[in-house]
């Protein structure tokens, strides 16, 4: 039995719910079933399908709730108007998400001796396509408890789809848990207030006592984004249906992009260049007029802005005209929402004023308009860019949005949209074009372009032309060499690694890097219940410095006799080994090293590193379900094994390792990862696949060198001190490296130890 629910108020109704419901009604079969919970508005007032297997309910009769909106009613997003709108901290808004799941749920369970399954799906999903319960049983698996999609690169998963199997008892607590984290308050104990936010904490939890959970997009990487997938369409569920997050709200047609990023950049122009009054075309929602203001007011108290838009005046043909995908919305609406800033600021003794004028720029905007800054993003057509620019070029400070490069595989919007392109490359002033992935749907990518068309403006710095490095690191051997380590080791150790409880012993990781103060690690190590672990570079020095490894994590799969990361004969870091270190051998490990140590003595477990290389070969790639994978038959490997990740190296392995192994607290040595300055002649080699083999990186001001190989391990660093939902306590030792630069700059160095202030 599949239940479906979602809820809506009045204007959800009228923007999106209204096709929700006609496409529901059209297409879904018995004995499919859609329960529609509305509020704080008369249903009998719209004219709603009624199909058999459509129920409407009034969630306004549901005490609890409006209980918890009158006593909480200050926290809307606003701290009763002492902050601007934040949909983190707006906990009445998902109050409503949070009461009718969990109502429904409870009712199907206590009704029923086979509630079967209870299905959130988010009011802004219609139905392309005939739809029944035969299609859900394709996908759905029977066993799990929960179904979701989960979204590795954010704090919390996509809450749009959300499957509980009622008949077991784990869907139930966690419903239940999230519902009393509302009934509470204990919402507002959080960093964040909202549904998505409560879900991935308990789901972390409940996970961790074994829940089985279905995850259909948690495999989604950084490049999926890019490309512009969602979680949303990257399951099954998609196939008949469409899900219209965020602004597809209102534009169904065209591919999704994920978030723009290239308007920090516009906010770290205006932090430099100070600008008190600033002309914008293409206004639309004011978004970027907040954005701007709120920048200035960082350096001033007063800003002035100058808005041109069609307003309520545009339509779908001049959109295409333009080349627009943006949803019309009124000036009046604009009005209204740019004075409600207008006030909030008064109250920080700032002072906003604006001006919007609606209408065709190709008539509406004047010449010699008076201001600092303008900021070109009306229409896209030649006439409409060639007008806005000649009428503003007198200005400063021209800023574009817009100016287009092809993607890899030569995709960009149509020649008669790059009039920016056009005007960029004739113009004999100072000119910059930002970096960006921001994607196109048309293909391609889109950038900031800046234009100083006065001579005593101070250059754009460098700041803000920086642009976060990725790599994407890949196995440093062929996959059918990894095959034959697997095989191998699996017969050569005897021992291997299993899931510990958690404990409160610390452990300290030693890594590679030239910064560790081995004094330090010594004197930390004397400290009782803390055990050092090491890579292979850092176990030799631990031995020279008197300094006993607990263990040592090896992470290899290249032979002995060649030289390491570190241009060290891989051979010599074993000439010395002690007995009592513990060497946790990765089943990738070149056997040649498991043959060494084993001929000299010395106690190895191994352990399994995930891989996609372990999976059955129908499933590599593939998302991994069930918190599970399917071992490729050609290995002797138990399938309830334990798969260490982590990162791209043994360093950050090991810290996946440790907290395996139940540790919880961290020290961390020697992650750097950076290289002292290459000569003039080294700066242009280049690897095998061309990239460079040295590069220079830049953390706000700070400026290191550094290896492809070494970004990706800083990377990792990066993405484990913003996590919020791993039980850590974690430090960083060491000054002036990369890792350490982006360690202070984090989420997790910030959060306060309750010993720091409280008496143990």
């Amino acid at each position: 039995m599949y239940n479906f629910i979602t809820s809506m108020n009045e204007d959800g109704l009228k923007l999106y719910g209204m096709k929700m419901l006609e496409t529901a009604a059209r297409y879904w079969k018995e004995p499919l079933k859609l329960t529609v919970y509305y509020h704080d508005f008369d249903l009998d007032k719209h004219d709603v399908p009624h199909p058999p297997h459509i129920e409407y309910r009034n969630l306004n009769l549901l005490t609890e709730m409006t209980a918890f909106r009158e006593t909480f009613k200050e926290h809307d997003g606003t701290e009763d108007g002492k902050i601007d709108y934040n949909f983190r901290l707006d906990a009445i808004k998902f109050c409503h998400k949070v009461f009718a799941l969990t109502e429904f749920a409870f009712e199907l369970a206590e009704d029923s001796r086979d509630p079967g399954w209870c299905i959130w799906l988010d009011a802004d999903t219609f139905t392309k396509k005939e739809f029944n319960a035969t299609d859900l049983d394709k996908f759905l698996n029977p066993k799990a408890e929960l179904a979701f999609l989960g979204r590795k690169h954010f704090d919390y998963s996509e809450t749009s789809f959300m499957g509980f199997n009622l008949k077991y008892r784990g869907a139930l607590d966690l419903l239940g848990d999230l519902r009393g984290a509302y009934n509470s308050g204990e919402v507002l104990n959080y960093r964040e207030w909202h549904d998505g936010f409560i879900f991935e904490r308990l789901l972390t939890i409940y996970r961790a006592h074994g829940m089985r959970v279905q995850d259909f997009t948690g495999h989604l990487d950084i490049k999926d984004l890019v490309k512009g997938k969602q979680a949303f369409e990257s399951f099954p569920l998609s196939d008949f249906m469409e899900h219209l997050k965020g602004d597809r709200k209102s534009k169904v047609k065209g591919k999704p992009i994920p978030p723009a990023q290239r308007y920090k950049q516009l906010a770290d122009i205006i932090r430099q260049y100070q600008p008190a009054r600033v002309v914008e075309t293409g206004t639309w929602i004011g978004q970027r007029a907040i954005e701007m203001a709120l920048a200035s007011f960082e350096n001033r108290d007063d800003f002035h802005y100058m808005g041109h838009d069609l307003f309520e005046e545009g339509n779908e043909e001049l959109s295409i005209k333009e080349l627009n995908a943006k949803r019309i919305v009124s000036v009046e609406d604009i009005t209204k929402h740019l004075n409600e800033f207008k006030d909030k600021m008064k109250e920080k003794d700032k002072i906003f004023t604006f001006e919007l004028i609606k209408g065709d720029t190709n008539q509406t905007l004047q010449e010699n308009i008076d201001a600092d800054l303008a900021y070109i993003d009306g229409g896209h057509s030649t006439i409409t860019v060639q007008n806005d620019y000649n009428k503003l070029k007198h200005i400063p400070v021209v800023v574009f949005d817009d100016f287009f490069t092809a993607d890899k595989d030569g995709n960009c919007v149509e020649p008669e949209f790059q009039e920016v392109n056009r005007i960029m490359e004739k113009t004999t002033h100072r000119k910059y074009v930002l970096p960006s992935s921001d994607g196109v749907r048309e293909g391609g990518f889109t950038h900031l372009a800046v234009m100083l068309t006065d001579p005593d403006i101070p250059d754009l710095t460098n700041k803000v032309m920086q642009v976060p490095i990725h790599v994407t690191p890949k196995d440093c051997v062929p996959d059918q060499n990894l095959v034959s380590n697997i095989k191998k080791n699996i017969k050569l150790i005897d021992n291997w690694l299993e899931k510990g409880r958690a404990h409160s012993d610390r452990v300290i990781v030693v890594s590679g890097g030239s910064s560790t103060d081995w004094e330090h690690v010594k004197e930390l190590s004397r400290q009782d219940n803390t055990r050092v672990v090491c890579v292979k570079h850092s176990y030799p020095h631990l031995l020279k410095h008197g300094i006993q490894p607990w263990g040592c994590v090896i992470l290899d799969p290249r032979p002995l006799s060649g030289k390491s990361t570190h241009g060290v004969i891989r051979k010599t870091l074993f000439n010395k080994v002690d007995k009592n270190t513990i060497f946790f051998l990765a089943s990738m490990t070149n056997p040649s090293v498991t043959r060494l140590l084993k001929k000299q003595g010395a106690n190895l477990w191994g352990w399994h590193a995930f891989s996609d290389t372990l999976r059955s070969e129908g499933d590599r790639n593939k998302p991994v379900l069930d918190n599970t994978i399917n071992v490729s038959n050609e290995f002797d490997i138990p399938s309830d094994t334990t798969f260490i990740t982590g990162g791209t190296c043994a360093a950050m392995r090991a810290i996946g390792m440790m907290h395996v192994l139940g540790f919880r607290t961290f020290d961390l040595f020697g992650y750097d990862c950076i290289v002292p300055e290459p000569s003039a002649k080294d700066k242009t080699k280049k690897e095998k696949d061309g990239r460079p083999k040295w590069m220079n990186v830049t953390v706000d001001d700070h400026k290191f060198w550094t290896t492809g190989e070494l970004l990706a391990m800083a990377q990792d660093c990066e993405k484990l001190f913003e996590r919020d939902d791993v039980d850590m306590d974690i430090t960083v030792h060491g000054e002036n490296t990369l890792v350490s630069t982006l360690w202070e700059k984090s989420r997790m160095s910030k959060v306060r130890s309750y010993k720091e202030f409280l008496p143990c």
